[in-house]
Order: C-alpha cells, then structure tokens, then sequence
C-alpha cells in the first residue's frame, strides 16, 4: 500500500495531512534614489521601494526582490531551497525545490501606471508574487504564511489590483492523487463553483487568468452539444492509470452512496449572523459590462462571447466526471483553455514528468493584502480534504444542496458550505467579509421573514 494512506486496527483508512503552497501577487511601487515621494506625509504608510538611479526595470525589479528577501530571512523564512528531512529521496526530488519561500517576477499582472491618474507620474511599478514553501496542512504553516504577509506590508509600499491573483495549490506531498480522488474532488469543485464565486471580487469572473469551469471547460461544451473530445498522448497508457495501490482499500473502506442523501443544510453549532445570499449568476449584459471597465486598464479580460457555453447544472457535470475511467479525462472534462479557475495537472501529457506537479490549484481568488489571504487557504485545502475524506453519503449530500441552491433561493449558500465542509472559523469570516464588501460586489440577500413583514 502506499504511503499515502494506510489502514488502522478497525480497517478504516488514516490520511497524513494534506500540504498546500500560496503565491500572492501584487504590485511593488517605487522611485529612484533621490526622487520626491509624494505620498511620504501619510501616516503609517510604509516606505516606498527605493532603486539606484539609472537602474533598467528589471535591475529595479531584482533590487525590490532582493531586498525583500533580506527582510524575510532577516525574520526566519528562507528564501530558495532549505534544508529538510525527506521520508524517501523521490520525495526530495519532488518537492526539494519548494522547501522555501520564493519570490519572483510576474508578467500576468497589468493594470495602468500612476501616470494615467495625471499625478505621481515619477512612481514606476514592479510586478511581483511571494510564493510560499510546501507546507502540510497545520497551524504553523498558516501562521508563516500570516507572518510573510505582515512583513511584506509592514515593510514594503505595495499594492494589488484586479489582475493580481491569489493562487493556492493542495497536494499531498510526493504523491499522485488516485483517480478516485480526483473524481471527488473534480465534482465537488464543479459543484461548488457557483458558491464560492462570491467570496471574490465579480472582477475575477471576466479574467481570462480564472476561466469557470461550469461555462468554458470541454465538459460544458459537451454538455451544449459540441464534440470536444479529450486528447490523449499516444505514448502514455493513461487510461491505465489509476493509482491502485491505494485507491481500492479507499474503496472498500468507504460507504456507499445513501440511497436519500438530504439535500437540508447540516444544523451548524455557531450562530449564524448573516442572511442568505441570493445566487443568481449574472446576465451576460453585467458580464460584459465588468469586462469593458476593465479593458482600458490593459487587464487580461475574457471575451464573453468566445469560448463561454451555457451552464450545465450540477449533477449533469458531476455524472460526466464520475464516469471517467482516468485522471486525464478528468483533468482535460474541466479543462479547456489555459488559465482555468482550478487546475489539475493529471492529464497524461503531465503524467509524463515523474516529478512534475501534483497539486490541485486554486486560481479564482483576487490577490489581497488582508488576513483573507489565509483564510482562502484555508477553505482551498479544507475542500479538498472534505472531498478524499468525507463519507460517500456526507460528500452526495453537499452536492444534492448545492443542486438545491441553483432551483431554489434561501436554502442554501457559500456560507453553509463552508459550515457542512467543517470549516466554521472560515465560514464567520467569510460572513464578515461578504457583510463588509456586499455593497460594492452587489451581492443581495434573501429577505427574512422579519424583513418581508
């Protein structure tokens, strides 16, 4: 059996912890030495990046990340490869190179220069992310992650806008999740796409760096009637692949499906503070009308006529993942274009690198500079480990309710997904997040019989 999973006295299978990476971008003013910074009077505004007069963007952009990383290792996070101790060398091989923190250049961030606002014309930008260490899933390294996040902004004038991503990354060290994972996780995030689109700015539904799964995958293009069949590499016998190991104890170990799964919401045991949220997508019209606020600034912006199908519903993409027979066709049903809101590189042109990616990724969320960004960590591997973990009846269950909450307002939303996941802590502060940026996202709320009288 693998090391992955290994079975207890009573013949239940136990998990180790998922393990998880972050990448942030943002955007790095800064000035040449002896220049006027005009923004200096604003009290508890960190300085701003300063470089050598004369230097060429990119000299300055390796100035900026070098003296980040000064700070960082000044403060014990390792920048570059780090010593550890690895279960098995093929586990060092894997993932040595991200043993410690990272940063880096990033060419998908855009947006306009502070000269267009016709003022603070001598500011120039650089485009960067932070990208952390793999880390397995406890509180200690969710806690670096927060400490890197106050150092960069405590110490460094930065910024984001609507091109910056926040990208997470869930695997499980070393290994390769099975295909029967993959089919779980795949259909709970088909399933839950529609919820979880509203703990991020609407911005982020027209970026071309975040593609819906449920309007622009070759699953909802088959689902509309188009022939788009998955492409398979002819020297890789992917259909063959399937991790079996492991994958048939976690069969046998895991109960059926139940016959009635409920489609209520689970009872949570804190309090909720916040009304139910109204799901209805936007039209195409709002769609558009996002995308054209955003294409003077030079964003990377969907065309939302091209390549964007109807949505398919819930069960009709969760019995087209359930039917795949490999990774790969899983990998390539909700995939389409590059740059998907969740990427999962098991395609069998992926296989072929026995030490290339393994992790699920996370793309949909806006970059930030807020305590939200562990948070949205949080909930990105609390998904997955609800989707490899969970009884087969608790996970049809969550799918049944989020069928429910497409035909029906007021039964059920992002918020009581994030409470049947077991992430309650996640689940009040996406209440309080929701509750602080509702006006400006235009998200509306289900009137409560106390509202409606």
């Amino acid at each position: 059996m693998s090391s992955a999973a290994a079975q207890t006295s009573q013949g239940q299978l136990r998990y180790p912890p998922l393990t998880f990476g972050v990448e942030f971008e943002f955007v790095a003013p800064y000035l040449y030495d002896g220049e006027t910074d005009d923004l200096a009077f604003i009290q508890g505004l960190p300085p701003c990046s300063r470089v050598k007069n004369g230097a060429t963007h990119k000299e300055a952009e390796e100035q900026i990340m070098l003296a980040i990383q000064r700070v960082f290792e000044e403060h014990g996070l390792g920048v570059g490869p780090q010593p550890h101790k690895y279960e098995t060398p093929f586990a060092e091989e894997v993932l040595g190179k991200f043993s410690g923190w990272g940063i880096a250049c990033n060419r998908s961030i855009a947006g306009p220069t502070f000269a267009k606002f016709g003022r603070f014309e001598n500011y120039k930008v650089a485009w960067l992310e932070i990208q952390t260490p793999v880390e397995p899933d406890d509180a200690e390294a969710f806690e670096a992650l927060e400490h890197a996040r106050k150092l960069l902004v405590s110490r460094f004038r930065t910024c984001t806008n609507p091109s910056c991503s926040l990208n997470v990354q869930v695997g499980w060290g070393a290994e390769r999740f099975a295909v029967y994972h993959l089919r779980r996780i795949a259909a709970l995030i088909w399933a839950t796409e529609h919820l979880l689109v509203k703990l991020s700015h609407p911005y982020r539904l027209v970026n071309s760096q975040c593609r819906r799964i449920r309007h622009t995958s070759i699953l909802s293009a088959m689902a509309n009637g188009l022939q788009m069949l998955p492409v398979h590499a002819v020297d890789i016998p992917c259909l063959t692949y399937a991790a079996a190991d492991y994958t048939s104890a976690f069969q046998k170990s895991s109960p059926g499906p139940a016959n009635a799964a409920s489609d209520e919401p689970v009872k949570a045991f804190r309090t909720r503070t916040l009304p139910r949220i109204v799901n209805t997508p936007y039209t195409a019209a709002q769609l558009e009308a996002m995308a054209d606020q955003l294409r003077p600034d030079g964003g990377d912006v969907l065309e939302m006529d091209a390549h964007s199908y109807a949505d398919p519903g819930v069960f009709e993409g969760v019995r087209r993942i359930l039917e795949c027979r490999s990774s790969c066709e899983i990998t390539q049903l909700i995939s389409h274009l590059s740059d998907m809101a969740v990427h999962l590189p098991y395609s069998c042109f992926d296989l072929r690198d026995k030490l290339g990616r393994r992790a699920v990724e996370f793309r949909s969320a806006e970059g930030c500079h807020t305590p939200w960004m562990k948070t949205w960590a949080k909930i990105c591997v609390g998904l997955v480990r609800f989707a490899v973990t969970a009884p087969a009846d608790a996970l049809f269950a969550v799918l049944a309710r989020c069928n429910k909450s497409m035909r029906e307002e007021g039964v059920y939303d992002v918020i009581d997904l994030l409470d049947d996941l077991g992430l309650p802590a996640e689940a009040a502060a996406a209440e309080e997040r929701i509750r602080a940026y509702a006006k400006a996202w235009g998200i509306e709320f289900v009137a409560t019989e106390d509202q409606a009288s």
